[in-house]
């Protein structure tokens, strides 16, 4: 008896619109990145036109990127060894966010949760990002599910530069997802940022 409807029905399947590439008033997008920058380096543009379409964007920054080392030589001169490096990306962070139109920022876990692991995992401190993923991934976890949103957005598996916090934000990400879209299906899918 509803044979032929079923099969109707079964090869039609339900499309889903994308944020990322169709913005609206009121969708929900988090995302999440390792250091102050990551948010202009790798999203900027994305940020900025969810703002112009009324979505409402969550930035989630793991870290204070303090190890984190201007590349320019003469900017590096300028700074010497010793500048309190996590003030200056603080302020930068937030002039970053006030030309994207960012709608909420936070750092994961509280400011200063977590701290940049830098390249060198011998040196990796107590409190690094690489070293209390799962701490991380329940904090990231937390947030997802009082903002309920439609796109998580996070580096690849490859983490575009192969940072170790980059990693870390790629397998918080996923595993926060995974475990949210076991108890709620508003999350339409983790858009991951790949460097070509």
């Amino acid at each position: 008896m509803g044979s032929a409807a079923g099969q109707r029905s079964a090869g039609r399947r339900r499309t889903v619109r994308n944020p990322l590439r169709d913005p609206r008033r009121g969708d929900v997008v988090v995302l999440l990145h390792a250091h102050p920058d990551d948010e202009s380096i790798f999203t900027g543009g994305t940020i900025a036109q969810l703002a112009e379409a009324g979505a409402v964007t969550v930035l989630v920054t793991a870290t204070m990127g303090e190890l984190g080392r201007p590349n320019d030589p003469f900017v590096r001169a300028g700074f010497g060894d010793d500048v309190p490096l996590a003030a200056v990306r603080r302020e930068e962070l937030r002039l970053a966010r006030a030309a994207l139109g960012v709608t909420h920022h936070l750092f994961l876990g509280g400011e200063g949760r977590f701290t940049d692991s830098g390249y060198d995992v011998d040196a990796w401190a107590r409190d690094s990002l690489a070293r209390n993923a799962e701490a991380a991934e329940r904090e990231l976890l937390a947030l997802l599910r009082l903002v309920l949103p439609q796109v998580l957005v996070t580096f690849d598996r490859g983490g575009c530069t192969g940072h170790p916090d980059h990693l870390a934000c790629h397998a918080i990400g996923v595993r926060a997802a995974a475990a949210l879209g076991a108890h709620n299906d508003c999350l339409g899918g983790v858009a991951l940022i790949a460097d070509p």
